[in-house]
């Protein structure tokens, strides 16, 4: 079989005399790929040398936020919608929701010869944005994030979640305090902006204009620096320092400010809210996949690929780097 596959600055992906490359995050030479797919917006999923690639495919979603957001010239680029079949020459791709922000899609690669799933970052559960990732069944290979594929992540069931936080809110405005939730703008902004709405939250400026893009309205009010609060507020920004200085120094707060991280990540005081499936999750896609193959990327990969070897007895691997190539499964 004259299949490569290997992790190298993003998937790259060789086969029956085509060259594919998934999420490039770091310059690349794009006269060696026949096609650049995009999965979602995250910077660290796309640099900006897509815009030289020979056909780049994404979802509107992810062309609008890489154009508004990140100025990218993408005139050239081939718009792709959940559900779509874009046929061409001995290959077709599939988008697939991902569920994990606005615009995300997997994509099913199928050959004359050969079926090959990518999921780029995924999420299983539904949440108050969008409906849960889909199935990937009966492809041949599988390839699949394992960003929280350590058993040590299980998370709670979001609406458990949903209700913490907005206790959370409550408890604070009770006892007079300000509250700041901080979480990445795309993704986040856009579930803790809805969820948040009957408070009338303060957004940071990129969260706003993201909302807007993605949301048509912006569900909050960009916050003016030294106004007069009175009153807690609620608030909604990025990842930043110390948000406690940044808040009393240009927005002037006098109350106290508790600020929230919400990440799956779960450090310091913050609710173990993601966009990602967790390791039940994840587990359960690699099984119903059925795949022949699994090679796992990103975070915890090669904890989730041992895992799914000796606990499952899948045929799965850690994606392998420029030093080895995958050439029969």
């Amino acid at each position: 079989m004259n299949l490569k596959i290997r992790f190298s600055g993003g998937i790259s992906i060789e086969h029956n005399g085509l060259s594919i490359l998934v999420d490039p995050y770091r310059k690349f030479d794009p006269s060696k790929y026949d096609y650049v797919l995009i999965t979602h917006g995250h910077t660290d999923h796309f640099t900006p040398s897509i815009t030289k690639a020979n056909n780049l495919i994404m979802t509107r979603q992810t062309h609008d936020i890489l154009s508004d957001m990140y100025g990218l010239k993408l005139d050239g680029s081939t718009v792709i919608e959940i559900g779509d079949l874009l046929v061409l020459d001995e290959l077709s791709i599939r988008a697939m929701n991902a569920g994990h922000v606005i615009g995300s899609a997997m994509y099913l690669l199928e050959f004359n010869d050969l079926s090959i799933g990518v999921t780029g970052d995924f999420n299983m559960e539904d949440s108050v944005v969008q409906r849960g990732a889909d199935s990937m069944r009966d492809v041949d290979i599988l390839i699949m994030e394992g960003t929280y594929g350590s058993e040590s992540y299980i998370f709670k069931p979001r609406n458990e979640l949903y209700d913490l936080l907005l206790n959370e809110v409550e408890r604070s405005i009770s006892l007079g305090n300000n509250v700041v939730f901080s979480g990445h703008p795309l993704g986040k902004g856009q579930e803790l902006a809805i969820l948040l709405r009957k408070y009338k939250p303060f957004l940071d400026y990129n969260v706003y204009k993201l909302n807007r893009l993605l949301l048509k309205e912006p569900m909050g009010s960009i916050m003016v620096p030294e106004a007069d609060h009175d009153e807690p507020i609620v608030a909604i920004t990025g990842i930043h320092g110390d948000l406690r200085l940044r808040f009393r120094n240009v927005f002037k707060l006098k109350r106290p400010i508790n600020v929230i991280g919400v990440t799956g990540w779960g450090y310091g005081n913050s609710i173990q809210l993601s966009n990602h499936s967790d390791y039940l999750s994840l587990v359960k896609f690699a099984l119903e996949s059925r795949a022949k193959a699994i090679y796992t990327v990103y975070g915890n990969a090669a904890l989730l690929a041992q895992s799914l070897r000796r606990k499952y007895g899948l045929n799965a691997h850690l994606m392998p780097t420029n030093e080895g190539d995958i050439t029969s499964y």
